[in-house]
């Protein structure tokens, strides 16, 4: 009798357990969402997100369709109850301000090159453990825009996009002088020499073959810094600035291709509106060409120069940014924008609805933007031939001394001031700034 009920027993807890088991299977197996991608994947070590609003502060232009199309659509499908606010810089609204009160925002959208301004508020800190919680595989950017954000100590931002350089160019000009267009290929002197042919006067009209912009925008062309970030101290007294001075003056030294003012980066009017500048090497200004009055512009683009030493590698990296602040009481939540913005689907939808270049690898989604309307029909492909060139960790007084190169280089072009001593003078009065400024 015992024995009956003690088996009796046994059965029934064993018979328990088997349906307590397949119950679990079927509610493990029967899980019908997808594997995520990186973008998006969970961890066991995520934490789960509550209903969360992040500010977002932009030290770079971004318009309202753009950052609704990029950042805060994307976070509705993937994460609903995470709110995005965007904070512009204005009158009460610098990051000071956002500081003083206690609203510091929990992002910030910045450059490689301005992201220094923020190490003086202590915002900046490294992204690592953000990354490996939530398996963010920086193998998937572009190494050499990855390392302009990160050293042996961490990662201290994530690119979004990189700028595309490119040789733009007004059609009508060269058809006007009987002149071929620019190729893809072409050196710096080679661009020289073309815009010699096309730098005329017709009536009137003097027509410009050539505007680069002033001196910084050479500066990046040749991957060069004003200020040691290791040491804060002047970098510019040496060759490599001597070179950039000489290439700058060699190009507004064409008869009839002096600009207004060197000073300046005036190419707007002249290329866009009066039509008078033949090539225009310049960084991304696809959106603003897509803002033209329809046909008021015959324009198309090639390969930006390069110098011989270095084929098919355009200016600097130049990549905009994004950042968890060190001070954020959001961190896991903001890193999701970062994730969501960073991830294949956004970095496509970026490419071809806004024109941005992408940082990571994939060539689909490189070549994506090709889809952008303003470039069917245009020769972007030759464009993309060309990668971003290796670009120097800045310190954050790089931003601010660049307004001693211009006057620098005006005292040497226009003044003619000898070469050595505008360098030595450039060299001390940025470390003068320096030290005043500490």
């Amino acid at each position: 009798m015992k024995r009956g009920y003690l088996t009796f027993i046994c059965l029934l807890v064993m018979f328990s357990l088997t349906i307590s088991l397949a119950a679990c299977g079927t509610d493990t197996e029967g899980e019908s969402a997808p594997k995520a991608t990186n973008a998006d994947t969970p961890t066991a070590t995520s934490t789960v997100i509550p209903p969360t609003n992040l500010s977002i502060y932009t030290q770079v232009p971004i318009t309202d369709t753009d950052f609704q199309l990029l950042f805060v659509e994307p976070m509705k499908a993937k994460y609903p109850q995470i709110n995005l606010t965007l904070v512009r810089p204005a009158k009460g609204s610098q990051i000071q301000d956002l500081i003083t009160a206690g609203t510091t925002p929990d992002l910030i959208i910045s450059w490689n090159l301005g992201i220094g301004e923020f190490y003086e508020y202590d915002l900046i800190y490294d992204h690592t453990p953000l990354m490996k919680s939530n398996q963010f595989d920086i193998k998937r950017f572009e190494k050499n825009v990855t390392d302009t954000v990160s050293d042996e100590k961490g990662v201290y931002a994530i690119p979004f996009a990189v700028q595309l350089y490119a040789q733009y160019y007004n059609k009508d000009i060269f058809d006007k002088f009987g002149v071929a267009y620019p190729r893809d290929g072409m050196t710096w002197d080679d661009t020289i020499e073309l815009a010699r042919k096309v730098t005329r006067t017709d009536g009137e009209v003097q027509y410009r073959g050539l505007d680069t912009g002033h001196i910084n925008r050479i500066k990046l062309a040749m991957s060069i810094a004003d200020v040691d970030a290791k040491t804060e101290k002047a970098s510019v007294n040496n060759d490599k600035w001597k070179a950039a001075f000489q290439l700058l003056a060699k190009i507004y030294s064409i008869p009839g291709n002096t600009p207004s003012d060197v000073s300046s980066n005036g190419f707007r009017a002249d290329f866009y509106t009066k039509k008078v500048v033949a090539m225009l090497p310049a960084w991304n200004i696809l959106s603003e060409l897509a803002d033209l009055p329809p046909n008021s512009l015959n324009w198309d683009l090639a390969q930006f120069p390069f110098f011989k030493e270095s084929p098919n590698l355009f200016a600097a990296v130049d990549t905009h940014v994004l950042f968890v602040t060190k001070s954020s009481k959001n961190k896991e939540a903001a890193f999701k924008v970062i994730q969501t913005l960073t991830s294949d689907e956004v970095q496509l939808l970026s490419a071809k609805q806004t024109g941005r270049l992408t940082p990571l690898v994939k060539d689909e989604i490189r070549g994506a933007l090709k889809d952008y309307p303003i470039v069917k029909g245009k020769n972007i492909q030759g464009v993309l031939k060309s990668h971003a060139a290796p670009a120097p960790h800045y310190s954050k007084f790089e931003q601010p001394t660049q307004k001693f190169n211009l006057e620098a280089f005006k005292e040497y072009f226009i003044q003619n001031k000898d070469l050595n001593t505008a360098l030595r003078e450039l060299e001390e009065k940025i470390n003068s700034f320096i030290e005043a400024n500490k």
